[in-house]
């Protein structure tokens, strides 16, 4: 066996994934003959770019961790700012969904329209916030209404389509999320930087960097240690370890992805903003 030690940064892993995933047979098969959903986030943006050869236009995230707390990204922002919060702040009319019918992306779809349509040989792509050892995933709600992720688990129970969740392992979380769910909720947190959440979690297999190196060239990743600075922070070092021409295969798709990038993140004008429940709204922040 031949190993090689590599270190992914967390974008750099967002974009191996992605390749990963739009190289499933499952997913393959829904973008030539049926429908997949994609919900934006940092984790999916590079799917589009390996389906269509382009980069994403203007809303491609939702909601987000920055470094002033839980938040919503600054185009979203807009969109409900203009909307006064009344018809998109339904999970159900969410419609920044990137959806492909037959290969080709098709703008305009309300969340719930979609979901109604999708059966048994369809494909939902959904980035979540957190991953536990104990085989659960999870994600973060800020909608009082239960988040556009209540309405796909619930339309996916009724229709059968294929749910794929992704993470890079900078989600791994040291605790059990079955447990600190019991945590979360707007009504038990008494303050919050930023939006208060609740966490929603099912116990469901997750596509991380080792899926995408077992998926794509047969090697095995072995996580030996994480973090970073100067750029690299949150960073996972892996060993790959397979034949040697196994290895040379993980390495060079290692070479590609990196130096993988995301766009610059456009944070909105606190002052600005009324997104309900969140602390920061109306004021002026320092940070």
């Amino acid at each position: 066996m031949t190993r090689a030690q590599i270190v992914l940064t967390p974008n750099e892993s967002k974009k191996l994934i992605a390749k990963a995933v739009v190289a499933m047979d499952v997913v393959k098969k829904a973008l030539e003959k049926g429908i997949v959903v994609i919900h934006p986030s940092s984790t999916t943006y590079h799917m589009i770019e390996y389906i269509t050869g382009k980069r994403p236009e203007r809303v491609w995230l939702i909601g987000m961790i920055c470094p002033r707390g839980t938040c919503v990204e600054g185009l979203t922002q807009q969109a409900f700012e203009e909307d006064k919060y009344e018809e998109i702040s339904d999970p159900a009319n969410f419609p920044f969904s990137w959806v492909f019918r037959k290969g080709k992306l098709e703008k305009g779809w309300k969340l719930s329209e979609i979901l109604n349509e999708m059966g048994k040989e369809d494909v939902y792509i959904k980035g979540v916030n957190a991953i536990d050892v104990h085989g659960y995933v999870g994600v973060l709600i800020a909608s009082l209404a239960g988040g556009t992720i209540s309405k796909a688990a619930a339309a996916q129970r009724k229709n059968g389509f294929k749910m794929i969740y992704v993470a890079g392992l900078e989600k791994l979380v040291p605790t059990s999320l079955k447990e600190v769910v019991k945590e979360t909720g707007r009504d038990k947190t008494k303050a919050a930087f930023g939006i208060p959440c609740g966490l929603w979690i099912k116990n469901e297999s997750c596509i991380t960097e080792i899926d995408a190196f077992k998926l794509l060239t047969e090697v095995e990743a072995i996580p030996i240690a994480a973090g970073g600075v100067g750029g690299a922070e949150g960073s996972v070092v892996l060993v790959l370890k397979e034949k040697d021409e196994k290895i040379q295969e993980a390495l060079r798709l290692f070479k590609e992805v990196k130096g993988a990038k995301l766009p610059n993140i456009v944070l909105p004008d606190c002052q600005m903003c009324h997104f309900p429940g969140c602390n920061f709204s109306g004021k002026s922040m320092e940070w």
